[in-house]
């Protein structure tokens, strides 16, 4: 596969964000986690395996930093780059979706993903339609702190309504405006929630035919290229409803790799190792 066109290195918004995921990553997995600097340590350690073309350790080393607790868009974007220098088509595809959760504005995440999805056959993946779109351009932490943000301005400016003497048509002004910034958040948030009810899931198996009904004799409705990233709508009997490129079919649960952006590593996708 050629894959020359891929960006090799996070960008600089990725870059500053990976310390304070591998930090985060510690405090959250547990006293026997290793530390931030152990952990950047072995990030530098799977790009060196990286630069010198072995990818597929270098996946590996990614991959157990993903196991220990470690998230960062960095970590999974870099993990994407190593799985598709090693013709692991489907691994990076869902590796930069996860990225993507976390960093959903990065144009480095983006190009990689469409160039894989491109390489494999498949279309550019599903963005919605605006405003859901344009609010899951920041990530849903960002929504929430918008909300802890508007919250507390509109609590200063209630209360300083009742409790100065002066000024309280300014103060409630503030008030409408921290409630005015919350209700944008808590729009952010519902945008990624509505979203995600139709969770992301990568075909992980190839000469995939979607039918017309949950069936294996169902009459066949389109085929679905190996990596595809598809949008699933609903399961039944062992089989889900994907959704690709506007058409959507039936497809036996095997051939899908949910992407589970809370897990800290994805069983799919596991090449061969070094």
């Amino acid at each position: 596969m050629a894959v020359t066109p891929i960006r090799r290195r996070p960008s600089a918004a990725l870059a500053r964000g990976l310390a304070l995921g591998l930090a985060l990553g510690a405090a959250s997995a547990g006293a026997s986690a290793p530390s931030a600097s152990e952990a950047d340590y072995r990030f530098h350690r799977a790009r060196e395996a990286y630069d010198a073309g072995r990818w597929t350790l270098a996946a590996t080393r990614y991959r157990a930093l993903a196991a220990d607790g470690f998230d960062a868009p960095a970590l999974w974007f870099n993990l994407g780059n190593a799985l598709a220098r090693a013709g692991d088509r489907a691994g990076a595809v869902q590796s930069y979706a996860r990225a993507l959760r976390d960093a959903p504005r990065d144009p480095d995440i983006q190009a990689n993903l469409n160039f894989v999805l491109e390489e494999a056959g498949a279309p550019p993946p599903d963005s919605g339609r605006p405003p859901g779109r344009w609010l899951r351009g920041w990530p849903e932490r960002v929504w929430r702190n918008t909300i802890r943000a508007g919250y507390g301005l509109a609590a200063l400016g209630v209360g300083l309504v009742f409790w100065s003497r002066r000024g309280r048509r300014f103060w409630r002004g503030v008030a409408w405006a921290g409630a005015a910034i919350a209700a944008l958040g808590l729009a952010g948030v519902a945008a990624w929630t509505f979203w995600e009810r139709e969770p992301q899931a990568v075909v992980v198996e190839s000469g995939i035919v979607a039918r017309y009904a949950p069936a294996s004799g169902a009459t066949p409705a389109f085929d679905l290229p190996y990596a595809a990233l598809v949008r699933i709508e609903r399961a039944e009997n062992g089989w889900r409803l994907v959704r690709l490129g506007g058409r959507e079919g039936w497809v036996p649960d095997r051939s899908l790799a949910k992407i589970d952006h809370t897990a800290a590593l994805d069983a799919a996708g596991e090449g061969a190792r070094e």
